[in-house]
């Protein structure tokens, strides 16, 4: 009966919502890496500052094209503020995890966007902060004792995830922890090196920027986060809003030809 009842009813507890932030926050998903061609989830903690799981050479050109997209967003949300009378961006910094495929990602796309930032030949373009912040809090999820795993076996959590923000099964870190940590860190940076006038680009990873996504548009939204996948290289601003929905396909689904919309 608790199943059935679970299942017609999530259960999502009241979390805290995000914090207004004076900075423009724009999200970028990592570019293809090794373990995505690999088919595998690559989220143990014992990744992090090291060298395993770099991007691809499709991941680099993905990362490349991503500050073409960058420019683009930048400039609308330039223009958007400057119609809202709040004044224009004046820089860009980069934030990573500290994954190696993400970090790569930002130090590509941070290159890229500022050689297109200097082709504008416009004064008023916001400049482009030298090197790139690594930030613990936004790593990957970490997926317990299906790390290492096949990219399949993100059905045995995802599915559980809709009913309950609170799902550990298997030693997965829920989706409630990744909300908490990832926004703090949000919250924390946006005063410390944030603030008006400044666009903090976050390279990181499917499932964190998703829960990041989805919490910012409301918290009653995190089960869903799963339902509004990032393709590698993209690039969205965190506004409050959500894309399309893109319904969750069968298991056997995510290991054919999907291995780089996932880890």
């Amino acid at each position: 009966m608790f199943i059935i009842l679970s299942l017609l009813y999530p259960i999502y507890p009241l979390l805290r919502p995000l914090s207004p932030l004076k900075s423009t926050i724009i999200l970028l998903r990592h570019g293809q890496s090794t373990s995505n061609i690999q088919g595998v989830i690559s989220s143990c903690r014992s990744l992090e500052n090291t060298s395993r799981h770099p991007l691809t050479e499709v991941g680099r050109v993905q990362a490349s094209d991503a500050g073409r997209s960058l420019r683009s967003l930048i400039e609308g949300e330039d223009r958007a503020r400057e119609g809202r009378g709040q004044g224009g961006l004046k820089e860009v910094k980069f934030l990573s995890s500290t994954f190696r495929r993400a970090v790569e990602t930002a130090e590509i796309a941070r290159r890229a966007l500022e050689g297109e930032m200097g082709s504008t030949g416009a004064p008023s373009a916001p400049s482009v902060n030298p090197g790139v912040l690594k930030v613990t809090d936004f790593r990957e999820r970490y997926f317990g004792r299906l790390d290492g795993l096949p990219l399949s076996t993100y059905a045995y959590v995802w599915p559980v995830d809709m009913v309950t923000t609170e799902n550990k099964g298997f030693g997965v870190e829920s989706v409630e922890e990744v909300w908490s940590r990832s926004s703090s860190a949000l919250e924390r940076l946006d005063a410390e090196i944030g603030g008006k006038g400044v666009c903090l680009v976050v390279a990181g990873h499917a499932d964190t920027l998703q829960i990041m996504q989805a919490g910012t548009a409301g918290t009653e939204h995190l089960g869903d986060f799963s339902s509004y996948r990032f393709k590698n290289g993209e690039c969205r601003v965190l506004d409050g809003s959500l894309p399309e929905r893109e319904e969750m396909g069968p298991p056997e689904n995510l290991t054919k030809g999907q291995g780089e919309r996932h880890s």
